[in-house]
C-alpha cells in the first residue's frame, strides 16, 4: 500500500479560505434577505429598496382608505336620509296645520305663511340643507282653495318614500 503524502500547506489554505467565503457569502445572502422581508431599509449601489412588509402595508392602508371612503359615503348617505326623514315630518306637519285651517276656516289658506299667523303651525318648517327643494305650496282653484298641492324633494328616500320629487295634497304625503 501506497502511503497517502500529507497535503501540502497551499491547498489546505485554499480550502479554509474557501470555506470562509462560502460561510459570509451565505450570512451575506441571509442578512440580505432579513432586511428586505423585515420593515428594514436596504441599501443597495445607492439604491433603497423598501421591505415587502412595507408594501404590504402601504396596500393594507389603500384598503383602510377606500374603506373609510367607503364608511365616508355611508355616513353622507345616513345624513341625507335622516335629513329626507325630517322632510317628510315636516310635510306631514304641514298638512296637518292645513287641515285645521280648513276645519276651522272652511278653505285652505292663499298663502301657507297664513297657518302660522293663524297660530296653526309655529314655526314654518323650512327644508333641512343641503339638498331638496323649498317647500311650495299652490292652492287649487279659485280662492278661497279646496285643494292644495305640497311639493318637496327627497334626496336618497325613506323606507315608504323613494327619492326625487313628490307632491302632497289633501288626501296623500306623495304622490307620484
Amino acid at each position: 500500500m501506497e502511503e497517502q503524502k500529507p497535503s501540502t500547506n497551499g491547498s489546505s489554505l485554499k480550502k479554509i479560505i474557501s470555506a470562509v467565503l462560502i460561510i459570509v457569502g451565505i450570512v451575506l445572502i441571509a442578512w440580505f434577505l432579513y432586511m428586505v422581508f423585515s420593515n428594514s431599509k436596504v441599501e443597495l449601489n445607492g439604491n433603497l429598496i423598501n421591505s415587502s412588509n412595507e408594501n404590504i402595508n402601504s396596500a393594507n392602508e389603500l384598503n383602510l382608505n377606500s374603506e373609510t371612503t367607503e364608511n365616508s359615503n355611508s355616513a353622507v348617505s345616513a345624513e341625507a336620509k335622516a335629513r329626507d326623514e325630517q322632510r317628510v315630518a315636516d310635510i306631514e306637519a304641514i298638512r296637518t296645520a292645513l287641515k285645521m285651517h280648513n276645519d276651522v276656516e272652511g278653505n285652505y289658506p292663499e298663502k301657507v305663511e297664513d297657518v302660522v299667523t293663524k297660530g296653526y303651525l309655529i314655526p314654518l318648517p323650512k327644508n333641512p340643507t343641503p339638498g331638496g327643494m323649498d317647500y311650495v305650496y299652490t292652492p287649487i282653484g279659485a280662492l278661497p282653495a279646496k285643494y292644495y298641492d305640497l311639493a318637496y324633494s327627497l334626496e336618497v328616500g325613506t323606507d315608504a318614500l323613494g327619492a326625487g320629487e313628490h307632491i302632497a295634497n289633501p288626501d296623500n304625503i306623495a304622490y307620484p
